[in-house]
């Protein structure tokens, strides 16, 4: 009996609830302060082109990528190595002076007979060395193009001098690193790991030299 009466008063509680009817769902909201709300109506007619303003300041052409002659302490950020003697940034390439740059593509004879990628692996031991630090670069000779020779440094340690004393680059004739390739030649390093002319195979190249003795305490290691 007590559910039956609980049915019956749900029903009429059930029914009692005025149902929501269509038009009241689709009935279109209320524009609220038109003439507060809604852009003004323009005349196209009436609308006038302004002059630019001045610049603020005088602005030259710009110049080519890279230092300009006669400029000293250019900053490479990050640079990237392209060959071993060779890098990458802002658009400009340097070539590092007074060496000859050893091609990634450049392949040694080995001991055995069989050829080593010694490009490459020069390319990586630059790599290797600078780890994405900045240098800073001296451009030699004149020119403000997007390829530049240059003389730079990561820290006070010359780049050029760093390739030809670890075997990875020849000195160019009459360039200032004839003393440190005779050193790569003693110490049978990178290159000149069997001897001069006689390249070891890549297995057998002696590991390279990423802070050579003594440069730990210049500050570079960071």
């Amino acid at each position: 009996m007590r559910v039956l009466r609980f049915v019956s008063l749900l029903g009429l509680l059930l029914g009692s609830v005025p149902a929501v009817s269509a038009q009241s769902q689709t009935a279109p909201a209320r524009t609220i302060a038109p003439d507060v709300v809604a852009p003004p109506a323009v005349d196209p007619e009436e609308i006038e082109r302004v002059a630019p303003r001045a610049p603020l300041s005088e602005i030259g052409p710009a110049r080519p990528p890279g230092p300009l002659a006669g400029q000293t302490d250019w900053t490479l950020a990050r640079p990237l190595v392209t060959a071993a003697g060779r890098l990458e940034a802002g658009g400009v390439t340097v070539v590092l002076a007074g060496i000859d740059i050893v091609e990634p593509e450049r392949r040694c004879r080995g001991r055995d007979g069989s050829d080593w990628p010694c490009g490459m692996r020069a390319r990586t031991a630059l790599r290797g060395f600078l780890r994405g630090r900045t240098v800073a670069c001296d451009p030699v000779g004149e020119g403000d193009g997007a390829v530049r020779r240059a003389t730079c440094r990561l820290g006070t340690r010359d780049l050029g001098a760093w390739l030809v004393e670890n075997g990875w680059a020849m000195a160019a004739g009459h360039g200032p690193y004839a003393d440190a390739q005779r050193r790569a030649i003693d110490n049978r390093r990178g290159l000149f790991a069997q001897g001069r002319g006689n390249p070891a195979p890549a297995a057998e190249a002696p590991p390279v030299s990423i802070l050579p003795a003594g440069e730990a305490a210049s500050g570079l290691g960071g």
